[in-house]
């Protein structure tokens, strides 16, 4: 889901509405959006006209957010800003702006530390334009911008 717009099934190129429907597909260097059932159906399909047996499906759980900073192994206090509101937007579903005190709760539990997250946004406003600055309730909040998600995604890839 990218910002407040459904991802396209890449199978049945259907929106796909639900956070829990949503499934990452990775294939020659290159990730797709997927349902769920979609990707079951696929399965089933190439097992027939292949005639080989099914497979044994695996299930896995979505990352934390310590998971998914530890495998895109952040290096500056900017990287692990945006890394955390990447996270938020992209495995949480949660399209809403992130204010200083929400990211601090978020690492208060991780392995990577900010020490003044207000400084480091800041910075990452003024001088990269990672993120855009907005006032709702006389509260202010931060959005990552495409410059930001393109930072996270130059980090290593993670190996699902």
């Amino acid at each position: 889901m990218v910002r407040g717009k459904p991802s396209l099934c890449a199978i049945c190129s259907r929106p796909i509405e639900r956070i829990e429907e949503l499934r990452h597909v990775q294939h020659a260097g290159k990730q797709f959006c997927a349902h769920g059932i979609c990707l079951v159906r696929l399965r089933r399909l190439a097992c027939k006209v292949f005639d080989i047996p099914a497979p044994v499906p695996t299930i896995t759980r979505p990352l934390t957010l310590n998971e998914f900073l530890l495998a895109k192994r952040p290096r500056t206090d900017i990287e692990i800003l945006c890394c955390v509101a990447y996270y938020q937007q992209q495995y949480m579903g949660d399209e809403k702006s992130l204010t200083v005190d929400f990211i601090e709760s978020q690492l208060l539990f991780s392995a990577y530390k900010i020490s003044n997250v207000a400084q480091v946004l800041q910075k990452a406003i003024e001088t990269y334009s990672y993120f855009t600055r907005s006032y709702r309730d006389d509260k202010e909040e931060f959005l990552l911008t495409d410059q930001g998600v393109r930072i996270v995604k130059e980090l290593p890839e993670i190996n699902d």
